[in-house]
C-alpha cells in the first residue's frame, strides 16, 4: 500500500529517506527544469562540485532500490510539480 505522504512534509521529512540528499536532488532538478540542460550543469549553476553531485546520486538511488523508497520519491517529485504547476497558474 502506497503512504499518502503531506505534501507540506514531504522535503523535509521525506519517506525516512536521506532528507538533505532528497533536498539537494529536488533543487538540482529544479534548476535543471528551470534552465534547461544537465543535471551536472545545474549543480555547476549552484555551486555544486561534481564530486558532491555524484556521490548524492548515488546514496540516493541506493535508497530507491530499498522496498517502497521508489514509489515514495515518485510520489514527492509528483507532489513538487504539482506545486509548482499550480504556483504558476495563480501567478498569472
Amino acid at each position: 500500500m502506497l503512504q499518502v505522504i503531506d505534501p507540506r512534509r514531504a522535503l523535509t521529512d521525506p519517506a525516512g529517506g536521506p532528507a538533505r540528499l532528497l533536498r539537494r536532488d529536488a533543487v538540482i532538478r529544479l534548476v535543471q527544469m528551470v534552465r534547461g540542460g544537465s543535471r551536472t550543469g545545474a549543480a555547476r549553476y549552484l555551486g555544486i562540485p561534481p564530486g558532491t553531485l555524484e556521490s548524492t546520486a548515488l546514496r540516493i538511488r541506493t535508497w530507491q532500490k530499498e522496498p517502497g523508497n521508489a514509489d515514495a520519491y515518485r510520489q514527492i517529485a509528483e507532489i513538487a510539480i504539482y506545486e509548482g504547476r499550480s504556483g504558476a497558474a495563480s501567478a498569472d
